[in-house]
């Protein structure tokens, strides 16, 4: 079966944004910054998910932050059945590549439940200022990596109008 590498953060041929995205509309001479994916599961399971140090830039994005009106941040916030995890389906194991109606998707361990401690932000997160959470993943049937649309390429997050409508 053909897998992904465990430290693997995006799909074959995927083109993502970085953890730390500087986003800045055209016309538009205030800038915002979006934060992605500083949950405690990530930061807590280092066998499933390798966020060494993963700590250590909570202060970091709490500096860079407050430079910044425009605070967007997200949030993996997966239900229990997602379709991304390997455990969801019989015979897959973590990081196992599968074909989706969508296109070629990574199997993850079990990751951001929904209503869970592992599905929080950190506990230093300290950006009280931050207009918008963006939780990705969230419908069952699709994954998400992009704050502006899902891993469908069809389905939009939200973000894009917001930033157009608002920042």
């Amino acid at each position: 079966s053909r897998q992904a590498s465990p430290g693997t953060t995006q799909k074959p041929g995927d083109r993502r944004p970085n953890k730390f995205s500087t986003l800045k509309r055209a016309g538009n001479k205030r800038p915002a910054l979006r934060k992605t994916v500083m949950q405690t599961f990530l930061r807590y399971n280092p066998v499933r998910f390798a966020m060494k140090g993963a700590d250590e830039v909570v202060p970091a994005i709490n500096r860079l932050a407050s430079a910044f009106s425009h605070v967007v941040l997200t949030q993996d916030w997966h239900p229990a059945k997602h379709i991304s995890f390997a455990d969801n389906h019989a015979g897959r194991a973590p990081f196992d590549m599968t074909t989706l109606s969508y296109g070629e998707q990574v199997l993850w361990p079990r990751h951001c439940v929904q209503n869970t401690d592992g599905a929080a932000l950190h506990r230093d997160l300290n950006v009280p200022h931050a207009r918008l959470v963006i939780r990705k993943g969230h419908h069952v049937e699709v994954d998400s990596y992009s704050a502006f649309m899902e891993a469908d390429r069809t389905t939009p997050t939200g973000l894009t109008g917001y930033l157009r409508d608002v920042a």
